[in-house]
């Protein structure tokens, strides 16, 4: 779980394509800094001419398919904007419109909305889970159990992340799952299996 953390803050630093849907409570300046979006500027930003190009790439289906969500609660007023919305300059994955005042021959690109950081979000309760594993690490005295755990905090923590994160969605039956969404119910599911197993093979730890 430590591990997952650290991983996911190469993510966000890096910005390869890892991230969320667009906050559009939020937007950028000229001066490429995050700023609480006016009434309407979400639509008016994805059918800007400048940016045109950029989401019928992404978007060919049409401007009101772009996803997002606005969200911009005043009771977290005090965090910085791009803990809530981000829009990753110079990203690996040269994703984006080009930043006007980039002269490097690649790197040069920023969402024209940003999005929500989802691998921050991840690096942030990863740590904490981290916590809960440790301080479980002694109370759980049958060998694998912690593992197990394990696996169930990971599924839930995956699952809700993709909630707001960008992802294609599958074909199963009447459900629209992403991967990620399958992959993190079966990790808990494993988990909750292998918890259960566990506890009945050896429901009193030796001494």
């Amino acid at each position: 779980m430590l591990a997952y953390a650290i991983g996911r803050i190469g993510c966000q630093v890096s910005g390869d394509g890892d991230w969320g849907i667009y906050n559009s409570a939020f937007a950028v300046d000229q001066y490429n800094k995050i700023t609480i979006a006016a009434p309407g500027q979400f639509q008016q930003s994805v059918q800007a001419d400048s940016n045109k190009t950029f989401f019928l790439n992404e978007y060919p289906e049409g401007p009101d398919k772009v996803p997002h969500k606005s969200f911009a609660p005043k009771s977290l007023s005090f965090l910085p904007n791009w803990m809530l919305a981000y829009d990753y300059p110079h990203n690996v994955n040269g994703s984006g419109v080009k930043l006007a005042d980039c002269t490097d021959t690649k790197y040069c690109e920023h969402l024209p909305i940003p999005v929500f950081p989802t691998p921050f979000y991840e690096t942030v309760v990863c740590l904490l889970l981290f916590l809960v594993l440790w301080a479980l690490r002694r109370r759980l005295k049958i060998p694998g159990t912690l593992f197990a755990v394990y696996l169930m905090l990971n599924g839930v923590e995956r699952f809700l992340i993709e909630k707001i994160r960008v992802n294609n969605r599958m074909n199963f039956l009447a459900f629209h799952p992403t991967q990620a969404e399958v992959i993190s119910s079966l990790l808990f599911i494993s988990g909750l299996v292998i918890f259960i197993l566990l506890r009945r093979r050896d429901p009193v730890p030796k001494s």
